[in-house]
């Protein structure tokens, strides 16, 4: 089985990005913490940085809500970082697919 961020990874390095996961685990709190509170990757390439959200698709809109309530929001889009959420669901045929919002 392959897990959400593994499927983003291939995507993104698909469409020619370098990748890496910048979410880790605490095992002290038992929680993850992601890259500046939103961010589970991180892309690089075609001149960009890309901050990625992974998610449910039914997830998608708290996702992109805490997003918009970061205090980095304004500072990373001043920066120039794209910052995508995907949403990952599997359809009737059992594959994975996913719908994407950029701000």
């Amino acid at each position: 089985m392959t897990s959400l961020n593994q499927r983003t990874v291939a995507l993104l390095k698909d469409r020619g990005y370098q990748c890496d996961i910048v979410e880790s685990y605490n095992a002290f709190t038992k929680r993850k913490k992601d890259l500046f509170g939103v961010f589970d990757i991180l892309a690089i390439g075609k001149g960009e940085t890309i901050g990625v959200q992974i998610t449910s698709k039914s997830n998608i809109s708290s996702r992109i809500k805490k997003i918009e309530e970061s205090e980095y929001l304004p500072l990373l889009l001043e920066a120039g970082w794209r910052i995508i959420v995907f949403g990952w669901f599997k359809k009737d045929n059992g594959r994975y697919d996913y719908k994407e919002f950029e701000f």
